[in-house]
């Protein structure tokens, strides 16, 4: 943003809902199981905010995310992922 302010947007996204789903954003190029998604170096951001639709998520300031290969929305209690998409 023109204030240096990151954001990540998702565009008519669409998932299937699940208990407690985060958004995180992993090291992890494509990652596959759970573990991956929580290594050392993730950075959850925010509870989804729905199942479906036009969503923004403040990063931190401090955040470098160049060093982030995807996000992740995972089930937290269940450990199960149900989403991922690659950053650009």
């Amino acid at each position: 943003m023109a204030d240096g302010s990151q954001l990540l947007r998702l565009e008519e996204y669409k998932v299937t809902n699940g208990p407690d789903l985060r958004v995180i954003l992993t090291q992890s190029q494509n990652p596959e199981e759970a573990g991956q998604v929580t290594s050392p170096g993730h950075l959850e951001l925010a509870k989804l905010k729905g199942n479906m639709g036009n969503q923004t998520y403040s990063i931190p300031d401090d955040a470098d995310v160049s060093t982030f290969n995807s996000m992740v929305v995972f089930c937290k209690p269940f450990r199960v992922i149900f989403s991922v998409a690659p950053l650009e």
